[in-house]
């Protein structure tokens, strides 16, 4: 039987364990937010130096400046072997129309009559 002292060790090694997973979250989420915040900076000063060479490529009839490399927004996800508990439990719907339902079965239908040899 456990003791109730070695219930209270075990009881604050959990919480203390916890709020060390909460300070974690906290400061990752921090961390998050200031490069989400760097990244809507840097594609904004993007935008404009894009809208300068656009212009300047009128003026000088060539082509638009295209992007390098394609939005982060829209290209997936770089494969990595770790999976997130978010990636797992996303669930991907496929595209077109929905196969059509089958029809029901009768009873009986799913078994199959083998001989037996003697």
């Amino acid at each position: 039987m456990n003791s109730p002292a070695s219930e209270m060790s075990a009881r604050k090694t959990f919480e203390q364990w916890f709020s060390e997973g909460e300070s974690i979250y906290a400061e990752l989420l921090k961390e998050l937010q200031a490069m989400e915040a760097q990244m809507t900076e840097l594609q904004g000063r993007i935008r404009q130096k894009r809208a300068q060479a656009d212009q300047i490529a009128r003026v000088l009839g060539k082509a638009p400046a295209e992007p390098s490399r394609p939005a982060a927004h829209s290209a997936p996800p770089a494969p990595t072997e770790a999976v997130t508990v978010d990636e797992a439990l996303r669930i991907r719907l496929p595209y077109g129309k929905p196969p059509a339902p089958r029809p029901p079965r009768s009873p009986g239908t799913d078994a199959v009559v083998v001989p037996l040899r003697e």
